[in-house]
């Protein structure tokens, strides 16, 4: 077993319709139940935003930070993280609470909290890149246009139907397609581009996006 030092467990009690507080609360009963109790403590979001500012604070003083919640749970942490020195940057683990939990896949994470907790405990610290656009970090996609769209939608269908996952983003999908299809002018500059260097590229296009992880919009590849 790994040693995660000092753990900070922010979660977003919001997550999967009110669900993942008690998972976190249970999640956490299992770690502290493994580690010592003094080295693990959680804390939940209050608002939106409010996960990078708690993942500053608590990483600055821990050695593992775990979220439990979704993607933009992952996001606003990554970010909380990025604003700490590379040496006082603590490890970064996910457990998968929320729609689309695409970052979780690309880490491997299982949706069982009990296997979860176990990839935890072996402490298999890899490292990964973060994309940042205008000061704003992104650990998994960064996108434009359709599928913007469709993340934008979502989020209201959620609220409205309690529906999650990739059904979510397939019936989003579809209405966007069918309803809203309207073309974005965009404008781009790749760096380090083999044989190339930097390369500027415009036109149209529906989507625009930018990979970190393996999938996006609900594990499409």
């Amino acid at each position: 077993m790994g040693n995660l030092g000092r753990v900070a467990i922010i979660a977003n009690p919001a997550a999967q319709n009110g669900a993942a507080a008690a998972v976190a609360e249970r999640f956490e009963g299992m770690l502290c139940g493994r580690v010592d109790d003094d080295a693990c403590r959680m804390v939940f979001t209050d608002f939106a935003g409010h996960a990078a500012d708690l993942a500053a604070s608590e990483g600055a003083r821990c050695d593992t930070v775990v979220a439990v919640g979704g993607d933009g749970l992952v996001h606003e942490v990554v970010n909380g993280l990025m604003r700490l020195d590379t040496g006082q940057r603590p490890a970064l683990a996910v457990v998968p609470m929320g729609s689309g939990n695409d970052y979780a896949l690309t880490l491997g994470m299982s949706h069982d909290i009990g296997k979860a907790l176990e990839q935890i405990l072996a402490c298999n610290v890899r490292r990964f890149d973060v994309g940042c656009v205008n000061g704003e970090y992104f650990a998994e996609t960064l996108s434009f246009g359709l599928d913007a769209a469709i993340a934008i939608d979502t989020v209201e269908r959620r609220k409205k139907s309690g529906r999650r996952g990739t059904i979510l983003y397939m019936e989003s999908g579809i209405d966007q397609l069918l309803h809203h299809l309207v073309p974005q002018t965009y404008k781009a500059t790749l760096e380090g581009v083999p044989g190339v260097g930097s390369l500027d590229i415009e036109g149209e296009s529906y989507i625009f996006a930018v990979q970190v992880g393996r999938t996006y919009g609900g594990h499409f590849d």
